[in-house]
């Protein structure tokens, strides 16, 4: 049967493009992979979900779709390739899906078919990993959270659909691991930028940012808040020659200088480019944010993920949060701050990013939600405080991105990437003291 004959019979209208990719491999079974016509382990999926307290018929009416995927020939052999596709550990889905998968076959049970698509690939995933040797109390937390997670949901919402799929994504493919304080997914750093290290002085790190980029007069990129750049404004450049780098400068507190600069090849070693594999920080709210606990968990995560990926050369961590915008540091006292005190520890570069985060974390404004007028902001923390003030005064807050290198890991805590200098020149740019 044709992929497209199958799509029509199943009335689908979204097959992801590595599942379409895939058919070829899947339809000569020329690999390892064998996926079961029995889709479903319903024992595992009934546990699963009862342990983390899913009503019962909710679970029968979950267990009844499975049954409806299963004899539909064209449905059933669609979810086999899904299954196939999902399997292989090198692919990031968090983005690959174009919305939901929903036959028109299942009817008013069609919500429910992308978690099911999850659980038919749930045992061939996890026997990867097992292969890959992570850590069993590390596994079965990851294995756990995919099914806290579509319970979570469907005490939200009353239904087995998801309402944040990219996210949602790295629970059900056992991507995420949590360790103790911190998430980590293992990923492609996703930055135009790069990274050299001083060969004479393994303490300096300077970064450049990849040509072809606007930025405005004060270093942030165009579009950044939806401020774009004016005539004052540049545009990056990168060039390689066969002695140097040459590229703007990232200063490690977040923005970008004009002028660009040269790292002598006899001089500076690259360390970290697009597109390297990093463990990507996830950081869920809670007590706990503390130096020696964040660095505790990336000493932790870095001893598995080399262990599990040793054909991965994992360069160091990445994170993009309001956590790491530099004008933080401005407002809390760095004597006691842990996210100014972390913040002194990463390597920062900016992002077109807005103050989402700070809206709803800091003001638990919730996503998507508009500002409010100043005045109608709540004043009870310290730091919401300082906020309004900043913002009345025509200040604006960002997500920033951030990298630590592996290899810096053992001086977390020394300030090995900041410097007085790029801190007293963050306070002229943006009027902050």
């Amino acid at each position: 049967m044709q992929l497209t004959k199958l799509l029509q019979d199943a009335e689908i209208a979204n097959c992801p493009e590595l599942a379409v990719s895939d058919w070829e491999n899947y339809t000569h079974n020329d690999n390892e992979i064998k996926i079961n016509s029995k889709l479903f382990d319903r024992k595992m999926i009934f546990d699963g979900l009862t342990e983390e307290g899913a009503p019962a018929e909710a679970i029968e009416s979950l267990l009844s779709t499975a049954d409806m995927i299963e004899k539909h020939t064209a449905l059933n052999e669609f979810t086999k390739l899904l299954a196939y596709s999902l399997t292989y550990i090198f692919r990031r889905w968090s983005y690959a899906f174009d919305g939901p998968i929903e036959p028109g076959v299942l009817g008013d049970n069609k919500s429910s078919y992308m978690l099911l698509m999850f659980y038919a690939a749930l045992p061939y995933r996890k026997a990867k990993l097992v292969e890959r040797g992570v850590p069993e109390e590390v596994l079965a937390n990851a294995v756990k959270a995919a099914f806290t997670t579509p319970v979570r949901v469907y005490d939200q919402v009353g239904t087995w659909a998801f309402n944040d799929l990219p996210w949602q994504t790295n629970f059900m493919m056992l991507d995420i691991f949590l360790l103790d304080r911190l998430y980590f997914v293992l990923d492609k750093l996703d930055a135009p930028i790069a990274a050299y290290r001083n060969k004479s002085d393994p303490k300096k790190v300077k970064a450049l940012y990849t040509g072809g980029h606007r930025f405005r007069a004060d270093g942030q990129l165009s579009g950044a808040n939806g401020i774009d750049a004016d005539e004052k404004g540049f545009t990056s450049i990168f060039e390689e020659t066969a002695d140097a780098y040459i590229g703007n400068f990232i200063a490690p507190m977040g923005y970008v200088e004009k002028d660009p600069v040269k790292l002598l090849k006899s001089d500076w070693e690259p360390v970290l480019t697009e597109s390297d594999w990093v463990m990507t920080i996830h950081m869920p709210g809670g007590e706990g944010y503390t130096l020696p606990r964040f660095k505790a968990c990336c000493e932790r995560a870095f001893a598995i993920f080399t262990n599990s990926y040793k054909d991965c050369d994992i360069k160091g961590f990445a994170c993009d949060s309001w956590l790491f915008d530099g004008v933080l540091q401005f407002m809390m006292p760095a004597e006691t701050s842990n996210i100014v005190q972390i913040q002194r520890q990463v390597y920062i570069y900016p992002q077109c990013r807005d103050d989402e985060m700070m809206r709803s974390i800091v003001f638990s404004l919730g996503n998507n939600t508009p500002w409010p007028p100043i005045s109608e902001l709540p004043k009870e923390t310290s730091l919401q405080r300082k906020a309004i003030a900043f913002m009345e005064k025509g200040g604006k807050f960002k997500a920033q991105g951030m990298f630590l290198l592996s290899d810096d890991l053992p001086r977390f805590g020394e300030n090995t990437y900041f410097d007085q200098t790029y801190f007293e020149e963050f306070s002229r740019r943006y009027g902050v003291e």
